[in-house]
């Protein structure tokens, strides 16, 4: 067993970057997610480098790190397919700053920082209810919440604020109820679980209270038969249980919407957005039949799904509200597989810890990150909680978490690589190694650095059309457009600026403005892979020089 060190440095730098969670606002804006993954990443070549120099610090591996590897491997693979879109390097970095947060909390905990990084995540949850309940008495209205009367936070849908808390809640309760706090932290982590119930309620997410209901009684049950005891005292279960449901009773008389959302579970076949999913369902399951192997590629779903539509359905889907399905119809069977290995080796390693773990707190912390990351697959069956920036970033913190903790009954614990003892090879290691490591995290920075600038240029354009400022907003776009030319959004959003501003003015100055905004509208058609390739050369030149009807002129060969 080895001797446990704390890192302070790296456990406050990731608890840093995890706070960013809640600026995501759910996966609407890129530049926090990429700036956070490049972050993340940035750390991890930190620590290796630190690893390689130093004695100090050693890299922490287990014999199934090939499997992740191979899942970023399968995932640029598929971002290189003729159907993805060029959006689809977002999603790869995101996806690698995923697995550079998994590994980065991992060794954390390894080295001792587990509770530390347990606690930060409780609070910063709390955080994040405390913001949504400001937005649900109007402390702080913005257009990103709707409906209004559901508590979303800054995560826009209600569904994905409530996946989030689904993760973090049981870690919570299980860290009041059995962690070795000091009276100040246990205070702030029992007021973190309050508020987190409650935004959880209020957010009336069915999926998530069915979902996290399952599983904690699953969960516990488990625990209790394998440990031949309860995990904690039956009268704080039952205690616990009680306060639950009388607050939730309470809460449901004084909130109509809540009363509504309780109400339509007992019928939740007849409700509308059930027969909207499954509509949605039918056409992914058709559109995964074409290409069941290898899949149509990285972040292709929303371009591909179109052809698929089944009859009935007038939503723009861009989701499958299915995440397995939607995993098979961008990479396949064989993501699917890779995913599904990872997710039973990390599920086997925490099954260990709560089985063989001497302490109480850690088998407590192993009990609550399984019924959390349990609860999101489930949801998963139903929505989409995975593709959002924020839940995903902190499932993988809480897997890497409860992977790295170390304790005396583990027989198949991570291992110490120690790069810098050893005269014979330290020296040819590090000077191989270190500028691979530095060539990899200069081109991430190259590749992200742009997305990331024309994403903030985009997200002020938009805030100055919504203030009427339409000229600031057109130049924004325009910046936006420079810095990533193949992002089809930007395009459209330019297009609809400069349409915008045709109609304020007249003549030639119209005119000339719907030409520019056509020729903008045509530049995002351009940029959808299935219109690229199901046209060809020949075509895709002669579209170029099409335009739409502009003031009674027909144009019948305009692309729709």
């Amino acid at each position: 067993m080895p001797q446990e060190k704390r890192a302070p440095f790296f456990t406050w730098s990731v608890i840093s970057l995890l706070a960013f969670v809640a600026l995501m606002r759910g996966g609407q804006v890129g530049w926090v997610a990429l700036a956070v993954s490049g972050g993340i990443v940035g750390l991890l070549v930190l620590r290796w480098l630190r690893a390689l120099w130093t004695v100090s610090s050693p890299i922490i591996w287990s014999p199934w790190d090939l499997v992740l590897l191979l899942g970023l491997a399968w995932a640029w693979v598929a971002s290189r397919l003729p159907a993805a879109p060029p959006d689809a390097l977002v999603a790869l970095l995101i996806i690698l700053g995923c697995l550079g947060c998994f590994l980065l909390t991992r060794a954390l905990a390894f080295d001792g920082s587990a509770l530390p990084l347990a606690l930060a995540l409780c609070v910063l949850g709390g955080i994040i209810v405390l913001a949504g309940l400001f937005q649900m008495f109007g402390v702080l209205p913005h257009p990103w919440w709707d409906p209004p009367q559901f508590v979303a936070a800054t995560f826009v849908n209600h569904n994905h604020f409530a996946a989030l808390l689904e993760v973090v809640l049981p870690l919570g309760v299980a860290l009041a109820l059995s962690a070795p706090l000091k009276p100040r932290q246990r205070f702030v982590v029992v007021v973190s679980c309050v508020m987190m119930a409650a935004g959880l309620v209020m957010s009336c997410s069915r999926g998530a209270w069915l979902s996290l209901t399952l599983t904690t009684v699953a969960g516990l049950a488990w625990a209790g038969f394998i440990r031949r005891k309860t995990l904690w005292s039956s009268r704080r279960i039952t205690a616990l249980s009680l306060v639950a449901v009388a607050a939730v009773l309470g809460l449901a008389m004084a909130y109509p919407a809540l009363r509504e959302r309780l109400v339509s579970v007992l019928d939740a076949s007849n409700d509308p957005s059930y027969r909207m999913r499954q509509l949605i369902w039918q056409g992914s399951w058709e559109l995964a039949k074409v290409h069941p192997v290898i899949g149509h590629g990285l972040g292709s779903f929303g371009f591909e799904f179109p052809r698929y539509r089944p009859v009935g359905l007038y939503l723009l889907a861009n989701a499958a509200h299915n995440d397995y399905l939607q995993l098979v119809t961008d990479l396949g069977l064989v993501g699917l597989g890779l995913a599904a290995w990872m997710a039973l080796l990390i599920l086997g390693r925490i099954v260990r810890l709560i089985r063989l773990s001497f302490t109480a707190w850690k088998r407590a912390l192993g009990i609550g990150g399984l019924i959390g990351l349990s609860s999101v697959a489930v949801h998963s069956v139903v929505d989409f909680p995975w593709q959002i920036p924020g839940v995903a970033l902190t499932c993988a913190a809480v897997a890497g978490l409860l992977t790295g903790i170390t304790y005396y009954a583990d027989a198949s614990s991570p291992r110490r690589l120690v790069a810098g003892s050893g005269v014979r090879a330290a020296r040819w290691l590090r000077w191989t190694v270190t500028p691979i490591l530095l060539t990899g995290l200069i081109a991430i920075v190259r590749l992200a650095a742009p997305l990331i600038v024309a994403d903030v240029f985009a997200a002020q354009g938009l805030a100055q059309r919504q203030a009427g400022r339409i000229e600031q907003a057109i130049a924004s776009y325009e910046r936006a457009v420079r810095h990533a030319p193949l992002h089809a959004v930007y395009h459209r959003e330019l297009g609809d600026s400069l349409a915008h501003r045709a109609w304020r003015r007249q003549g030639r100055e119209r005119l000339a403005s719907l030409r520019q905004a056509a020729e903008a509208y045509l530049k995002a058609l351009t940029s959808v892979p299935w219109f690229g390739k199901t046209s060809s050369s020949v075509d895709r030149k002669k579209a170029h020089c099409r335009r739409p009807a502009v003031l009674g002129q027909p144009s019948s060969s305009f692309p729709v």
